[in-house]
């Protein structure tokens, strides 16, 4: 038999140790919900990391679709001028010629 302690108030014995028919692992065991939540929270990880992906590559193609327009907008404000630039020669060449 197992060692027992000193009796309760109540009187009864309390063995130091379980019985042999005690599952001692039994409270360690993860339980059902502890084990889907367990599952959901590594697809939320999953997840998590593939939107930082997402928002990473999305912001890749928005900074580069803004050089793009950046790059146009430059390049058409640079006819704009020389239009301009072109412009005021001919009307200098017209009155100088009349």
């Amino acid at each position: 038999m197992g060692a027992t302690t000193a009796p309760e108030p109540g009187g009864r014995l309390e063995r130091a140790q379980p019985s042999f028919r005690t599952n001692v692992n039994r409270s360690m065991r993860p339980r059902t919900v502890q084990v889907i939540a367990a599952l959901v929270a590594a697809v939320a990880f999953i997840l998590a990391f593939m939107a930082a992906g997402v928002v990473l590559l999305s912001s890749l193609f928005m900074a580069l679709g803004l050089a793009a327009v950046a790059w146009l907008a430059w390049s058409l404000v640079g006819r704009v001028k020389l239009w301009g630039s072109i412009q005021q020669i001919r009307e200098r060449r017209r009155k100088a010629v009349t």
